[in-house]
């Protein structure tokens, strides 16, 4: 784990740069940042297929109040849990 600390804040990482992120695996009080990374954008995915997914998972993601960034390939879902979490592909890529 990376021992560097940021010195500035937020509000200065974003005028600076229009964006700023956290290190997953890092702890945030009592629990641990992890990222979900849903990687829709695939090229055996048909367009309308992807499309959907996007839909339907923004939209339980809405309902949810969960926090996510869209990114080009798909989205990456923030996660909080009491101890981290491995570094594990779920879908195999065949």
């Amino acid at each position: 784990m990376p021992t560097y600390k940021e010195k500035r804040s937020i509000e200065e990482l974003l005028k600076k740069h229009a964006e700023f992120a956290y290190l997953t695996g890092k702890s945030l009080g009592k629990y641990y940042l992890s990222t979900l990374d849903l990687d829709l954008r695939k090229v055996e995915f048909p367009e309308r297929v992807v499309e959907r997914l996007e839909k339907s998972i923004g939209c339980l993601l809405e309902f949810l109040r969960v926090s996510y960034d869209k990114t080009k390939k798909g989205l990456h879902i923030d996660i909080l849990t009491p101890e981290p979490l491995p570094n594990e592909i779920i879908y195999y890529r065949g």
